[in-house]
């Protein structure tokens, strides 16, 4: 377990501010000693009460989101750790009363939201759900000692609970609901008590959450509590902190100027103001009546009667020195962010236009790229209250908006916002009702070009505050969080979105008032940049440059390439792993996935202990395993044969000689010719050198702990690996445990079922199968679907409205597509000029192919038509693959019609004959949204390129479809 020691040294590191990290998670065991809990590994106790709060470490840099306490000696702190290859658990554990933390269970559970205990004895975890634990629930039978998991399928995990007893209580799942438990299973409260609101919190038969819910159930019905505010005020407020102490209920949440307060149960609820705006996560009743809440920018606020009164002993930032206002975290300015949250020092804020945030690793993300606080909303009629509620909390002096070209309504509202929220006759619940102040004011810039800008933010510079380039930073936190870096640009640009000065200023804050006082990070003074370090940096520019497609010719490349190892020797592992990941991810991108291979596998090698190296063997697996992969690179290596005849006649007249006098000789004129044929190199030693380099990665699967050693994801590439090698018996074994062991119906216990069901093929299998049948004749592509390998084959997707139908067939050289999509646009069917490569239009109505040769459930090829015959093609989600294949479509009353033939030889090199399987999914796309699909429901999260459950494509010989 030595890895995993290491994998957790370099993920907790040092945090940069921890005094001003997000709290989400507080308890006490007396009136005098508690905990709080939160972003960056913030672990804070206080033993006078919450007047004072010192640091404690728990060895973590992850975001911590519950502190319980069994008794005085034993407590107990869960939370996750987010890193490029996805999440896992922390759960840290008190003995002595709190004086220190251990961890337990290191990288052998999902990521964490609660722990609660129903006795000395019985307890439970709960959090994200997936992979080998598809419910998302552990339980414990000895005071913590050993956990198992509950058996189950959730709805994706649990973000709160509260438990009467081992065998009773209430579970908020990710979707939303609120689900009563009875030990075993779990089932949801009628939707209706929701309506269109998430509840976020439970405890004993009382929910909140976001819109102002508010519910409780009386005489085994739940109904809206009685809340003593303005309607209006409360469908804006989230509620987010639960709890109880007998009769007295506290809830609270954003905005944090105001509590709720119940007095009987949670019948009713009276507001009650705490003078501070910022959201609060989490709080805790005492019997004594103290009560204690926690929240935003590392504030704590306590109550003293019960919760009628509030003060805020623990507040490290009066306010925010710049609210960022962007549609979704990936158009956030992450340049902008970094240089003013870190290198400037001071408070950045976070709204986004979407719930990506919510429940997920973003928060992690924005807090090491340099916010301190990040909010959510979503865009529609109520956005701009919303943007007036952020402005009003975080009272920033500057407001930078993300410039959408072609949406005026963006920064309308913006505009609108901003006139708003500085007049408290706008919007006068929040601040009559809620306890808000109107903003004080400032500047409102918007993203500009080079041309436009009147400040700019330059990433190249290195930083003495972060040891590193802005550019270099952001790059090192987003690859970490498995996002991409933003796109290669020199700066980020602003000009405000008001009247422009004229000149160019030198920083954002070069206007800011006395104010911005308020706003500054409690930063300590950095340490000069060591001259080599400096050195060490533009060397590694100088490579990120060079190894751009197309900056040298391939034999300058090469020898820029070899001294990479010198600058990783200057470089420290939180620096060198991540510039080899952005090496190979653009590589990658430019589909050299050969030297994408070779600098990850090189990462492995020099880094195994940054959470990096976990996700490049992942990726060095499924690319290793992958057939997809592998036939794409044969074709790459082929031979060229050139046969040389010399001597042979020129044939025809042309080739005699004239004598003098116009007569022709009998002797022909003889030629040398040339015959080239090229021929694809034979990789079968290959291959197999690939797929057991493939097997022997899992070693280190299994050195970062049983979470990612168990991930099906990652196994069953490697039991396709097993299968090409010929390992069936080793392969049939982890299906047969997958399929008893995993929850039933869920993803990865159906996709080892359809392995056994392949073994015998009785009965029928567990996800639709589609019959793909030889072609007795070759069909004439037209688009008419008139031949006789199409006469019921059609078959229907799953989705609303008409039924979108498809088939497939084959023959020796060619694979066949049809589909009839019903509901078409007046011009479809009509075959667009100019048709070109990778051309189809994400906007047009869309059918997309999704094959898996292999049945690793990881790489694929992907073909899309659109209505007017445009075609894209992707292998692995790589468009830079292009094979030459054949689309015809066609107009049929109120639908569209497609048909396409692709060869087999740009697939795979093998033979396939009938009794072959494939996995395949089709789906018909309207726009970003998936409309209908073969398997499984359409899902929000699908893409063209893994566009979720896929079925079977059973290759059978010619006869009737069925």
């Amino acid at each position: 377990m030595l890895a995993v020691f290491l994998f957790i040294q370099l993920l907790a590191g040092e945090a940069r501010c921890p005094e001003d990290a997000c709290l989400r998670g507080i308890a006490f065991i007396d009136a005098s000693r508690g905990w709080t809990v939160g972003d960056d590994g913030a672990i804070w106790r206080t033993t006078d009460g919450g007047a004072h709060w010192e640091r404690q470490s728990g060895g973590t840099r992850g975001t911590l989101r519950k502190v319980v306490f069994q008794d005085a000696r034993r407590g107990w702190i869960c939370g996750r750790e987010d890193g490029p290859a996805g999440a896992s658990g922390v759960l840290l554990v008190t003995r002595d009363g709190g004086d220190s933390w251990q961890r337990v269970l290191a990288g052998a559970v999902p990521a964490l939201e609660g722990i609660a205990f129903a006795n000395d004895n019985e307890g439970f975890l709960w959090g994200e759900a997936g992979g080998p634990y598809s419910s998302g629930l552990f339980k414990t039978k000895d005071g913590g000692r050993s956990w198992e998991p509950v058996s189950g399928l959730a709805p994706g995990g649990w973000v709160s609970a509260w438990f009467s007893s081992p065998d009773a209580g209430w579970l908020t799942g990710r979707d939303g609901r609120v689900y009563q438990f009875s030990g075993k299973e779990w089932y949801p409260i009628p939707a209706d008590a929701l309506g269109e609101r998430k509840a976020l919190a439970c405890h004993s038969g009382i929910a909140a959450g976001g819109g102002g819910l508010l519910i409780d159930q009386q005489n085994g019905r739940w109904s809206l509590s009685r809340t003593h505010i303005d309607a209006k005020a409360l469908a804006q407020a989230e509620w987010r902190g639960l709890c109880r102490q007998g009769d007295r209920v506290l809830v609270t949440g954003s905005p944090g100027s105001v509590v709720l307060l119940s007095e009987d149960g949670g019948k009713h609820f009276a507001p009650r103001a705490t003078g501070t705006p910022l959201a609060m996560h989490d709080c805790c009743l005492l019997p004594d009546g103290t009560a204690h809440a926690c929240g935003a920018m590392g504030t704590v606020i306590r109550s003293v009667d019960s919760g009628k009164t509030w003060s805020t002993p623990r507040k490290p930032l009066e306010h925010a020195a710049i609210l960022v206002v962007g549609r979704s975290a990936s158009a956030l300015p992450w340049r902008t962010v970094a240089r003013h949250g870190w290198e400037e020092g001071v408070a950045v804020a976070a709204l986004t236009a979407s719930e990506e945030t919510a429940g997920n690793g973003l928060p992690a993300t924005l807090r090491k790229a340099g916010f301190v606080v990040a909010e959510t909303g979503r865009r529609g009629p109520t956005w701009r209250e919303r943007l007036v509620m952020a402005l009003r909390q975080f009272q920033p002096e500057h407001l930078l908006l993300e410039d959408v070209p072609g949406d005026k309504g963006w920064l309308m509202d913006a505009t609108v916002a901003l006139q708003w929220a500085a007049d408290p006759s706008k919007c006068p619940e929040q601040v009559e009702s809620l306890g808000l102040k109107p903003w004080l004011g400032g500047i409102a810039w918007r993203s500009a070009g080079p041309m436009d800008s009147m400040v700019r933010v330059d990433g190249r510079k290195p930083s003495d505050r972060l040891a590193d380039t802005v550019d270099g930073h952001v790059a090192s936190v987003l690859a970490d969080s498995g996002l991409a870096a933003p796109e290669e640009s020199a700066f980020e640009g602003w000009t405000p979105l008001g009247p422009n000065p004229g000149q160019p200023w030198a920083s954002l804050l070069a206007a800011s008032s006395a104010r911005l006082r308020g706003a500054q990070r409690p930063l300590p003074a950095p340490e000069p940049l060591d001259p080599a370090m400096a050195k060490a940096l533009e060397r590694r520019r100088l490579h990120e440059v060079l190894a751009r497609p197309g900056a040298l010719p391939q034999v300058d490349a090469e020898a820029a390439s070899s001294t990479l190892p010198a600058t990783l020797d200057l470089l420290d592992d939180a620096k060198g792993a991540p510039f080899l990941d952005r090496l190979a991810s653009g590589a990658e991108r430019s589909g050299r996935w050969q030297s994408a291979r070779e600098l990850r596998a090189m990462l492995v090698e020099r880094y195994p202990a940054h959470p990096l190296a976990l996700s490049s063997t992942r990726w060095l697996i499924g690319h290793e395993s992958s057939r997809e992969v592998r036939r794409r690179e044969e074709l790459s290596r082929t031979v060229e044969l050139a046969i040389l005849q010399a001597g042979m006649p020129g044939g025809g007249d042309a080739g005699l000689l004239a004598r003098a006098g116009g007569k022709k000789t009998e002797s022909p004129e003889t030629v040398t010719r040339v015959t080239r044929e090229t021929t694809v190199l034979d990789g079968r030693a290959l291959a197999r050198k690939s797929l057991e380099t493939c097997l022997s990665r899992e070693a280190l699967l299994r050195a970062s702990g049983s979470l990612a050693a168990q991930d099906p994801a990652t196994q069953f590439m490697l039991q396709s690996a097993r299968r090409q090698l010929g390992q069936f018996e080793q392969a049939q074994s982890y299906y047969n445990k997958a399929a008893t062991s995993l929850a039933k119906g869920s993803p990865w216990q159906t996709a080892a079922e359809i392995e056994l069901w392949l073994a015998n093929r009785s009965g029928e299998p567990p996800r639709p199968a589609i019959a793909c049948r030889q072609a007795t004749s070759r069909p004439h592509l037209d688009g008419r679907l008139e031949d006789d390998c199409w006469i019921n084959a059609l078959k229907p997707l799953r989705g609303a409205g008409p039924a979108t139908t498809v088939a497939m067939s084959f023959d020796s050289d060619f694979l066949y597509l049809a589909a009839r999509c019903p509901g078409a646009a007046p011009d479809a069917g009509t075959v667009a000029a100019g048709r070109s490569p990778d051309s189809a239009k994400s906007s047009r109505d869309r059918v997309s192919f999704f094959l898996d040769l292999d049945r690793d459930h990881a790489t694929g090829y992907t073909l899309t038509i659109d209505d007017q015959g445009r075609v894209a093609d992707r292998c692995c989600a790589d468009p830079t693959w292009d094979p030459r294949w054949f689309v015809a479509v066609a107009r049929e009353e109120d639908s569209w019609t497609l048909e396409a033939a692709l060869p087999l030889s740009a697939l795979t090199g093998e033979s396939v004959t009938s009794g072959q399987a494939w996995l395949v999914q089709m789906a018909r796309w309207r726009g970003e949204s998936m409309a209908c699909c073969w398997s499984g429901a359409a899902s929000p999260g699908a893409t063209e390129s893994f566009p979720g459950l896929p079925g079977l494509l059973l290759f059978l010989p010619s006869g009737k479809s069925r």
